[in-house]
């Protein structure tokens, strides 16, 4: 790990570091070499993702970085102490939790139990994983008149996040933690 940064870089996951070139997702010698050449430049990275909490910090330690942002900025993770800040609102969580009960009784909703500070829902059709589209996600919570989440549709689920948090403010915070509020950053992401 960088010693003494003199930037930081912030970097998404899918896209960026890691592609779906195989049949999971994982980086490549390239950019294992590129993570290995920032970190010689003294270029801290932070990752910042949807991805859940547990999979940020499982890269972050095995790729030898600070740590990241975690669900849309629901959760940091700090890979050099082993802290973990969780940035959702009570009323937030209060509403994933409303949501996951109320989608629980659609027997075609299944849920990635990993995303504990948001609910990544899919919809199974004909045996394959789709999203919940954004019409069905935008009446369901009106419906249930849930104000404080919002969505966001991949092309095999969607993520309702709590919309006070974003991963601008999780990274924020991250590098505040970390007292590296006034060191350069730059963010890279996968255009989505």
């Amino acid at each position: 790990r960088v010693a003494q940064p003199r930037m930081l870089l912030s970097l998404d996951v899918d896209g960026v570091l890691e592609d779906w070139s195989q049949a999971f997702t994982s980086t490549n010698v390239t950019g294992a070499a590129a993570l290995r050449l920032l970190q010689l430049g003294q270029v801290a990275v932070f990752l910042n993702t949807a991805h859940d909490r547990l999979a940020v910090e499982q890269r972050a330690r095995q790729l030898h970085l600070f740590g990241g942002v975690a669900a849309f900025g629901a959760t940091t993770i700090d890979a050099l102490f082993d802290r973990e800040e969780r940035l959702i609102s009570d009323l937030g969580s209060r509403q994933l939790v409303r949501l996951r009960t109320a989608l629980c009784a659609d027997p075609t909703v299944v849920f990635d139990s990993a995303h504990d500070c948001s609910v990544r829902a899919s919809r199974i059709v004909d045996g394959r994983p789709g999203p919940i589209t954004g019409g069905d996600a935008r009446r369901l919570l009106d419906r249930l008149e849930i104000a404080e989440l919002t969505f966001w549709v991949a092309p095999h689920y969607t993520d309702f996040v709590d919309r006070s948090i974003d991963k601008g403010m999780g990274l924020k915070r991250l590098c505040r933690s970390f007292g590296l509020s006034s060191v350069p950053l730059a963010a890279m992401g996968d255009g989505g």
